[in-house]
């Protein structure tokens, strides 16, 4: 299966919620059905898939969440797509992590165009997520592209200056520090990853993006404000919670919930979507919350509450593994440089709960589970 509409639907929601993967995954599953072609395997993945059902159907019940009952149906698409193999390089995959970036510049320059200004919170009620969410398909169209084009340092220029204006007309904090960071990983591999037979012509090219990119930054200064949040985070001498105290909050109190909870909770959790209710107890409501006494949580603190340290462990361990034994054969064909990427995404993947919630993110779920280090030797 194509990963185009995992990446698409990390961005696209033509509604209220993000639907666009789950719609698409549901079609493709109907398709193999109907041709006896479905097949489920007994993995990771499988019991991954189980356990989220259970966990969401619970929350349903308990706490009287719809959304809670959507993701249970998103568990049964995560069993029955257990046996089904993610082609992270096709035609189409790769058109995705093009069109993405894409996507996200021409609606921010419509608004600009139109409105004199970027009306982000208009965009995201219907359109386009928000920008902490929809920077994972950023970050994953970059490190997948840098893959597949790691003969041509030119493309990857040209997609990696995309995806970061991208991120700069989303005032994405997110966005611009990993890729940034990216960037630096893939200069320090790039002896082993690029060639850079370079014609003289491709230096003008290169400097043209540089200043086009760089007149674009000057000129709407004064809608982007991601360079002040960067001084905040330097001068607060890396105290992150001055500059996002929210999701310093949400972490923090992860400590009194566990002091408060019985066993059972804390290895199996209250139930999907339990924590929009549980936190309002610590830290009060979202102002944004539409009326209801409820927390829009990030990823970290909705594992735990949800679905316990068993949760976590599923989560988690999967990767981890993965990357001791990807280290491992590192170690002995003493081939570090080529597995980069790869490290790079799983830490990504690893660290993204901490950003924000990507319970109902196909696209993340695929990664954690479906995506080998296999897939990164072209």
């Amino acid at each position: 299966m194509s990963n185009f509409f995992n990446i698409i639907g990390q961005g696209l929601k033509l509604g209220p919620i993000n639907y666009i993967d789950e719609l698409f995954l549901f079609t493709i599953i109907i398709y193999l059905l109907l041709n006896k072609k479905l097949k489920l395997k007994i993995n990771s993945f499988f019991i991954f898939g189980i356990y989220f059902f259970i966990l969401n159907i619970v929350g349903f019940l308990i706490w009287n969440e719809i959304s809670a009952l959507r993701l249970s149906l998103l568990g049964i698409l995560i069993i029955l797509s257990s046996g089904i193999k993610i082609e992270y390089f096709s035609k189409t995959s790769i058109l995705s992590y093009w069109l993405f970036p894409v996507f996200i510049i021409i609606i921010n320059l419509y608004e600009i165009i139109n409105f004199d200004k970027i009306i982000r919170y208009s965009h995201q009620d219907w359109l386009w997520s928000g920008t902490a969410y929809s920077s994972l398909g950023i970050i994953v169209s970059s490190v997948l592209i840098s893959v597949y084009y790691k003969n041509n340092f030119k493309f990857f220029f040209l997609h990696f200056i995309i995806c970061f204006l991208a991120g700069i007309l989303t005032d994405s904090r997110t966005s611009i520090l990993f890729l940034a960071i990216y960037f630096c990983v893939v200069l320090y591999d790039s002896y082993n990853s690029f060639k850079f037979n370079f014609k003289f012509k491709d230096y003008f090219y290169i400097i043209f993006l540089i200043i086009g990119f760089t007149s674009l930054l000057y000129y709407y200064s004064n809608e982007i404000s991601f360079i002040s949040a960067i001084f905040k985070l330097f001068v607060s001498n890396g105290n992150i919670s001055s500059v996002d105290p929210g999701r310093a909050n949400q972490i923090s109190i992860l400590f009194s919930i566990i002091n408060d909870s019985n066993i059972i909770n804390i290895l199996f959790g209250y139930g999907g979507e339990s924590f929009k209710h549980i936190l309002v107890d610590y830290i009060g409501p979202d102002n944004n919350s539409f009326g209801r006494r409820i927390v829009r949580p990030i990823g970290f603190s909705a594992i735990f509450i949800s679905g316990g340290v068993f949760y976590f462990l599923i989560i988690y361990l999967k990767k981890i593994s993965l990357l001791f034994v990807s280290f491992k054969n590192s170690i002995l064909t003493k081939n570090f440089s080529s597995l980069n990427k790869f490290y790079y995404l799983i830490f990504i993947l690893i660290l993204f709960p901490f950003i924000t919630n990507v319970f109902d993110s196909l696209l993340y779920w695929f990664l954690i589970f479906k995506l080998n280090i296999d897939d990164f030797r072209l």
